[in-house]
């Protein structure tokens, strides 16, 4: 295995974990709301559960957008385009369209072989 297929998994797996505290945010934040109006819980930790959710959501993201990035400049890199050149056309692409931006670099990729393979 090498270092980008690990550096793509331990991306992932760390993505999943906060998947699932957010995913358990849901239930947890309708059972301290429910604690507290009905059995006089304290409303602080009400809070609690949407602010895991939004945290856990946002490292969600970055963690994905990360792991994209890895994967997208190792194959844009086996395809032949230099590694500088492959994460200045992630970033670019991530600048302008965000994820959906990026995925727009597979179906462009045949294209970005030519153009950096005569360099």
């Amino acid at each position: 295995m090498s270092s980008t297929d690990r550096k793509y998994l331990t991306l992932r797996l760390i993505s999943a974990a906060f998947g699932w505290v957010y995913i358990l945010s849901i239930p947890m934040t309708l059972g301290l709301v429910i604690y507290a109006v009905f059995f006089d819980g304290p409303w602080t930790y009400a809070a609690i559960g949407p602010f895991a959710g939004v945290i856990s959501r946002r490292l969600v993201n970055g963690f994905d957008a990360h792991a994209q990035r890895v994967a997208i400049t190792a194959y844009l890199t086996i395809q032949g385009v230099p590694q500088d050149a492959a994460n200045d056309l992630w970033f670019e692409a991530y600048k302008e369209g965000g994820t959906e931006g990026v995925s727009q670099l597979f179906y462009l990729s045949d294209e970005l072989v030519e153009r950096f393979g005569q360099l």
